[in-house]
């Protein structure tokens, strides 16, 4: 199983370390892809509709500002166009979920 992580640095609770925290907390069940994680290409462009075009399942984290995200939506169209299943988890779900520091 492949999961892209699509979400919105518009909030600032959705910063690295978050992301850090919730790929620590997926990896060991699945290949995970988190842009600002695991997006070390010079065309990081091309390497996420890769990682679109590859994927399995999209998790959306849901958050005050995730639908002003030009990306994000763009994300969403593609996973649809592809049937691809997408699971909105809140942002305030995981906070709860995650240890604060797991690395």
């Amino acid at each position: 199983m492949k999961i892209f992580v699509s979400y919105t640095t518009l909030d600032k609770e959705i910063n690295k370390e978050f992301l850090l925290n919730l790929y620590c907390l997926l990896r060991p069940w699945s290949e995970v892809f988190i842009d600002l994680i695991n997006n070390d290409s010079v065309c990081k462009q091309d390497r996420v509709l890769e990682e679109l075009r590859t994927c399995n399942v999209l998790i959306l984290i849901v958050s005050p500002n995730v639908w002003h995200s030009k990306w994000v939506n763009f994300e969403l169209s593609k996973a649809r166009s592809r049937g691809i299943p997408i699971i909105e988890i809140s942002r305030m779900f995981l906070l709860n979920l995650m240890p604060r520091i797991i690395f």
